[in-house]
Order: C-alpha cells, then sequence, then structure tokens
C-alpha cells in the first residue's frame, strides 16, 4: 500500500476515508463508465478539479490536453 496516512490526521481518519464507501474495498475517488461492450472508461478524480473563471476543470482533462500537443511526453 502507498498511502497508509493522512497528513496530521489518525490512523482512524484514513480508515474512515477510504474503507467505508463501499463495503470490502478500497475507494480510490476515481469515476467511471462501463459502456455496453463491457470496457470500463476512467473519467477523472471525483476529488481533483480546478476551478477557473467558476469552471470546473477535470485535473484528467487538463492532462489528455496537454499530452496531445506534439513534443509534449
Amino acid at each position: 500500500m502507498c498511502v497508509r496516512t493522512l497528513w496530521n490526521e489518525s490512523e482512524k481518519r484514513y480508515i474512515d476515508e477510504y474503507f467505508t464507501e463501499i463495503k470490502g474495498c478500497y475507494y480510490t475517488y476515481d469515476q467511471a463508465v462501463i459502456d455496453r461492450d463491457g470496457h470500463f472508461w476512467v473519467l477523472g478524480r471525483l476529488d481533483d478539479v480546478i476551478n477557473v473563471a467558476g469552471h470546473r476543470l477535470s485535473t484528467m482533462e487538463i492532462e489528455s490536453a496537454i499530452t496531445m500537443r506534439n513534443g509534449v511526453a
């Protein structure tokens, strides 16, 4: 497991945050849909947004737009 605590929070807060939303599962805060063929499409993080002039921009959308430019690795 890569994250074992939340900064300056108790271990109970970590357990409550990531292991109680869906019983028996680790909640990643990722959002996805399943299409008719059974494929998963990751839409982005539920908790990562940037507000710009009243518009909520997903970090995944921004990363996708940047990587579409030639010369960006």
